[in-house]
């Protein structure tokens, strides 16, 4: 018999609104191989995760498991996973909302 791990679950809105709004954002970071986002209760560093990543721009989601970085418990709350598996073609998707997000007019 197998003993199943226990991997925290997050899921993160990554938005290309105005960066004026008042909106909360809750991605903060994005990279071919990590993410970072605002987190309450952000866990040890080293913790397997599953992330569920929105991309609203692009009318998808994406889903991958990684590993935390780093973390600040200070608010605000953050914490930077690295990505080691993204699921079916979420590697391209990433690669969309990141095109979108380098084109998008800085006010």
């Amino acid at each position: 018999m197998t003993q199943a791990t226990y991997r925290p679950r997050f899921e993160v809105t990554a938005r290309l609104e105005n960066p004026s709004s008042e909106e909360p954002h809750n991605l903060l970071g994005l990279s071919p191989s990590t993410v970072s986002f605002s987190c309450s209760e952000p866990p040890g560093i080293g913790t397997e995760v599953e992330l569920v990543i929105h991309l609203p721009a692009l009318r998808s989601s994406v889903r991958a498991h990684g590993r935390v970085l780093w973390r600040n418990r200070s608010e605000p709350s953050d914490i930077g996973v690295s990505l080691l598996e993204v699921a079916d073609s979420g590697h391209e998707l990433l690669r969309r909302y990141r095109e979108q997000a380098l084109q998008a007019p800085s006010l």
